[in-house]
């Protein structure tokens, strides 16, 4: 199996469920996975904010204003290009909070 994975940061939809969110930025950090649970632990700890990492999480027509989420979003594939699974992993406060895998 091989594996990729990505940070999103994400800000909540306007009128939306508690959890809906939509993502304004993947971070395509080319450092390993434990390098990315480092910096996903550490945008965490700014949810709610404006800006973060000179980054502006704006209000606009359908996003409410501030970073909402902090996800990391792993794939793993078999050789080939076959995806076998998504796994979302969400952090609150500098630590892991929730995870979500689909396997296909």
């Amino acid at each position: 199996m091989k594996t990729i994975s990505e940070i999103l940061c994400q800000q909540h939809v306007k009128g939306g469920k508690e959890n809906e969110y939509q993502t304004v930025l993947v971070e395509h950090y080319p450092s390993g996975y434990k390098r990315k649970v480092a910096i996903a632990k550490r945008l965490s700890k700014h949810l709610g904010e404006d800006k973060v990492d000179g980054f502006w999480y704006c209000e606009t027509d359908k996003l409410d204003k501030g970073l909402a989420a902090v996800c990391i979003i792993i794939y793993e594939h078999e050789k080939g290009g076959v995806l076998r699974s998504i796994t979302k992993e969400y952090f609150r406060n500098g630590e892991l909070a929730e995870t979500n895998k689909q396997t296909f």
